[in-house]
């Protein structure tokens, strides 16, 4: 009967604590190149930079970076997931451009452009890479290339712990 008050009031306190644990702030993003600079939302496109800066913006038409050459944006979510807009061709070459200050919780990052010539690699927790092959890369400005950096759930924690926390009691009952 204990283990079921204790589960009980587990539970409990879970259903209040996991809405504080899954907010958080949007993550700064920021853009390193390997040639070139960029504009950014954060200061209005006012000036090209490199590397640039910008925080994280939900509303439609925010792209936080814009190359300086109007090539290419990057347009960033919140929800962890991006979208490269490629507005011309580029010249052929390979171009990297490392986004860091994701908050140091990368854990994985998914990707769809990888046919056009987009690779997209985790550098560590804080920063991916994005690498364009300039001769494969095909511009389309209608459909942008979608891609998605994973950041572990907290939520997700605090449910394993109750559940292990669950399975120790019941054990402990049981012996």
């Amino acid at each position: 009967m204990n283990t079921r008050r204790l589960c009980a009031a587990l539970l409990g306190l879970a259903s209040f604590a996991l809405p504080a644990l899954t907010a958080h702030a949007a993550p700064t993003v920021t853009v390193t190149a390997s040639g070139g600079s960029f504009y950014s939302l954060a200061d209005g496109y006012s000036a090209a930079t490199n590397p640039a800066s910008s925080a994280i913006s939900d509303s439609f038409g925010d792209v936080e970076f814009l190359s300086d050459d109007f090539n290419l944006a990057f347009d960033f979510r919140s929800d962890g997931s991006f979208d490269v807009y490629g507005l011309a061709a580029l010249a052929s070459g390979v171009y990297d451009f490392d986004f860091s200050d994701l908050g140091g919780r990368l854990v994985r990052a998914g990707w769809d452009g990888a046919a056009a010539g987009l690779t997209l690699t985790v550098l560590d927790a804080d920063s991916l890479r994005l690498s364009i092959d300039g001769q494969a890369f095909t511009p389309d400005t209608n459909a942008p290339f979608s891609g998605r950096f994973a950041v572990p759930e907290p939520a997700g924690l605090a449910w394993l712990g109750l559940g292990l926390i669950g399975l120790v009691q019941r054990r402990r009952t049981a012996a």
